[in-house]
């Protein structure tokens, strides 16, 4: 990808996180360089403030998230002169409700619908995506579209406490755990097994011995 991108000498690029994330990295271990870059584009996952951060530090430009999904295409554009997402309401009527179908204030996570304005053919009405998101308050940007001000990722992908309370695991972004055990994270997958049991699959380019494991648990 990166023989190609230097090839093409882009001035935009669009992509998944994870793989801008990947060649952010690699550039900076080859100390390569795409100077024609203007914007980065990212869609498809979930973008972490640290993600963002590192990418934009590498590449050299800014970055622009935005919300979409196979079903409804264009949900929501990362505002050009604040941090939230406005709602593409033209296309879309964008929802956000608790566990009761009622609809969340600003601030307070709910589950995604999505109503499609432009989608005659097959019409999907309060459509549940299975993302979590909250809304947030009026832009200060002056523009009136809807704010989401955080989108949290998908619900299967929720921990379940013996609780009974679901929360979104995380163990750190990739750099983080550089950081914490000094070893170069390539992947890393959760599994919950049961309510006491979990998983956690890290593909690293050494082994952890028993002290970078105690930090990370």
């Amino acid at each position: 990808q990166i023989d190609w991108l230097i090839a093409e000498r882009p001035a935009y690029l669009v992509s998944f996180p994870s793989n801008l994330l990947a060649l952010a990295r690699k550039l900076a271990n080859e100390d390569l360089h795409l100077p024609e870059l203007q914007e980065v584009r990212t869609v498809g996952e979930t973008l972490t403030p640290e993600a963002r951060q590192e990418i934009e530090s590498v590449f050299g430009c800014k970055l622009v998230d935005i919300y979409t999904c196979e079903e409804a295409g264009y949900l929501a554009i990362q505002c050009p002169d604040a941090e939230g997402y406005h709602v593409q309401s033209e296309n879309v009527l964008l929802e956000i409700v608790d566990e009761h179908d009622q609809a969340c204030g600003p601030g307070e996570p709910g589950s995604v619908l999505v109503t499609s304005l432009n989608n005659f053919t097959t019409p999907l009405i309060r459509y549940e995506i299975g993302d979590i998101a909250e809304f947030g308050e009026p832009c200060s940007c002056g523009r009136t579209l809807p704010i989401i001000k955080r989108i949290h990722g998908r619900i299967r992908n929720r921990l379940i406490l013996p609780s009974g309370e679901s929360r979104f695991p995380y163990l750190g972004e990739h750099g983080s755990i550089k950081k914490t055990t000094g070893n170069n994270v390539r992947q890393v997958q959760i599994v919950q097994h049961s309510v006491n049991e979990i998983e956690v699959k890290i593909a690293s380019d050494a082994t952890f011995d028993e002290a970078a494991e105690t930090a990370l648990a």
